[in-house]
């Protein structure tokens, strides 16, 4: 019988009456501890600092890092794993002192009484072992690679006992499941076996299982299907995984960036690495762009793609905050100053949606321009295709632009009377989900003065930052306003007062606001703006 091409059903999954089928559970991910012994240097100290943690929010449960004072650029060498400190390393004990039953003054107290030399007992945090967490082989035999291959930890019972050639996995309602094909019959009927029972089911209902094997490329699947795909994706992610490539060219992110270990840190341990050296990492695919622009290629492009709330912007914000690391020596163009640009655009580009507390509504395209010696010297961020009907309300669950929430929520009373606010509050309340934001213990405050602060670095004017505001005062005023829903040439404002406010605040007469407006007619004086 030749082979059956593989199919890819698009319709919702069935839900098959027999017991026992879920997911295919996954082991325990194994992470390392190493015991160490680390003698004081000429700076008079161990070379690693404390930083304490508290991942839960919950005071009473507290993680202990023990951070290397300084970061070496490139993949730890075996020298660094059995004599140092590395990133990520979670403090167990000191001195044979469980760490988790000492206070930040018992452990101090500790290290500074442990002489000239001290023994620690730490581990690399799941989310960080595939950074630092190699055998302790040596560089022959590792390669001198940064990268952990994956162990291979799906708990294997049916799997194993099932034949290659006839293991599937059964699509279903509660995800997949391991099972056997054992006859294939007509009219695309498979006769299979799961979970101890044996019955028909569709061709589209079963995808074919890949051999068991370590690595975290999607492309290098023997059979390339969704549901292994995602096999593959829980089983990085089960391993601490975030990233995975798919080919060459593409990388899979498996979580927003608000949980992810992106940081000035990890910047060091890429830098100047090989691709071969490099896990699936969003900073290994930017050290692979950068690589080749320092090789002589010029023109480089990035592309992120996904559904609302993937964190495109921010796995974006991360490749920006690598290149600024590894390429802005000459700090003419700091990453401080790119992410004020990037806080100005999220203030007026997103809004919140019920998919994102933070969705971009526009396209961004970022312009970086290095010198000869690859050095990052000059960007350009250019929007398109503005969704402008966030200016207001459109559904239930939708928000205005992120700025006119700062503008309610955050300005003080000499703002709010500069642009009498107070006279749009019954319009603005109607359209503004206010119990949203009140509801959400995470929604972030004091955005407007973040706002601010941003507007300074990046050197805009006094009296340029008014005009933006009276901007977006004359915008809330005519939303007030309101205008008698005839023909244009007798149309007019429903509300004067708060159209000769919008007129005012944009420096206009309200004759002209109102051609402007009904008419399409805009006036060729300059406007007289307000001081």
């Amino acid at each position: 019988m030749s082979p059956m091409p593989e199919l890819t059903s698009f319709a919702i999954p069935k839900k098959f009456d027999i017991a026992g089928l879920k997911l295919p559970a996954l082991a325990v991910v194994q992470v390392y501890e190493r015991q160490l012994k680390l003698h004081k240097n000429f700076s008079g100290d161990f070379g690693f600092r404390i930083r304490r943690t508290n991942p839960t929010n919950d005071g009473n449960i507290m993680r202990v890092f023990a951070d290397p004072s300084i970061i070496k650029s490139g993949p730890p060498r075996p020298n660094d794993i059995l004599n140092n400190v590395l990133p990520g390393d979670e403090l167990i004990e000191v001195n044979h002192n469980p760490v988790a039953l000492l206070s930040r003054e018992e452990l101090q107290k500790i290290i500074e009484e442990s002489g000239n030399e001290i023994l620690l007992k730490v581990r690399t945090v799941p989310e960080l072992v595939h950074l630092c967490g190699r055998s302790r082989r040596g560089i022959r035999d590792e390669g001198d690679a940064l990268r952990l291959s994956t162990n291979n930890n799906v708990i294997h019972s049916d799997f194993d006992s099932i034949p290659e050639d006839s293991r599937y996995w059964l699509i279903h309602s509660e995800g997949y499941t391991v099972c056997q094909v054992l006859e294939h019959l007509q009219n695309n009927k498979i006769k299979i076996k799961v979970a101890g029972t044996q019955m028909l089911v569709d061709r589209s209902d079963i995808d074919r299982a890949n051999p068991a094997t370590n690595h975290n490329d999607i492309s290098k699947l023997t059979y390339i299907n969704l549901t292994s795909a995602i096999h593959l994706l829980r089983k990085l992610n089960g391993s601490g995984f975030t990233y995975s490539h798919a080919g060459t060219l593409s990388l899979v992110s498996l979580t927003p960036s608000e949980e992810e270990y992106t940081n000035e840190t990890l910047i060091d341990l890429f830098k100047g690495c090989r691709r071969d050296q490099m896990p699936s990492h969003i900073f290994s695919s930017a050290q692979e762009i950068y690589r080749n622009l320092q090789s002589g290629v010029k023109n480089q492009s990035i592309v992120f793609t996904g559904v609302s709330g993937s964190g495109k912007t921010s796995q974006m914000k991360c490749m920006l905050q690598y290149f600024c690391g590894v390429a802005g020596w000459t700090k003419s163009l700091p990453f401080k100053k790119l992410n004020a640009a990037n806080t100005i655009l999220d203030a007026f580009c997103n809004c919140r949606t019920i998919l994102n507390k933070n969705a971009s509504q526009c396209i961004r395209m970022y312009n970086l321009g290095f010198d000869t010696s690859a050095a990052l010297c000059s960007a350009n961020i250019k929007t398109f295709l503005l969704e402008t009907s966030h200016l207001f309300r459109r559904t239930k669950y939708d928000t205005y632009f992120n700025i006119f929430d700062y503008l309610w929520i955050d300005s003080d009373n000499t703002l709010k009377d500069k642009l009498t606010l107070g006279t749009v509050g019954e319009q603005y309340e109607k359209y503004f989900i206010k119990q949203n934001f009140l509801s959400d213990e995470n929604t972030p405050t004091n955005q407007l003065n973040i706002l601010f602060d941003a507007f300074k670095r990046m050197e805009f004017s006094s009296s340029i930052i008014e005009g933006i505001f009276d901007v977006l005062g004359a915008i809330l005023h005519l939303k007030q306003a309101q205008a008698v829903d005839i023909v244009a040439t007798r149309s007019c404002f429903i509300r004067t007062t708060n159209a000769q406010t919008a007129a005012s605040l944009l420096g206009v007469s309200i004759e002209d606001l109102s051609k402007a407006v009904f008419n399409g007619q805009l006036s060729q004086t300059t406007p007289n703006i307000m001081k």
